[in-house]
């Protein structure tokens, strides 16, 4: 985790969100393989203020397990969701935690999800 912080400075967020957000991007490329992805994962919830939300978050029908991290201004989460089962990234969302204008609070504003599949052949191009 500290070679994570030290490749991240701070800047006006804050290292441990540019620690998770680093993180996140790398997980969003699909390439981490398994034992690699895991280590990511707990070096995750070594984050100050990172929340585990264990099989709470349902995305595009899938339940998973959430980890979070709160913006530094407290205005929205981004959450990874995590199958605990594969240990596949399922996806990620972002959740308003305050309400503006007709938004109430704990709505999710946009949402990714992943799907995988094994297949015989790649397709034709």
């Amino acid at each position: 985790m500290n070679l994570i912080k030290k490749r991240n400075p701070s800047g006006e967020e804050s290292q441990d969100a540019r620690a998770f957000s680093s993180i996140a991007n790398f997980l969003r490329t699909g390439a981490v393989p398994g034992e690699l992805r895991a280590t990511l994962y707990e070096a995750m919830v070594l984050i100050d203020e990172v929340e585990v939300t264990e099989q709470q978050a349902t995305l595009d029908g899938r339940i998973g397990t959430a980890i979070g991290l709160e913006s530094p201004d407290t205005a929205s989460r981004q959450d990874i969701i995590v199958d605990t089962t594969t240990g596949l990234l399922l996806g990620e969302q972002t959740t308003a935690l305050k309400g503006y204008n007709d938004i109430p609070a704990s709505t999710v504003n946009s949402w990714t999800a992943i799907t995988t599949e094994v297949v015989d052949a790649l397709p034709s191009t």
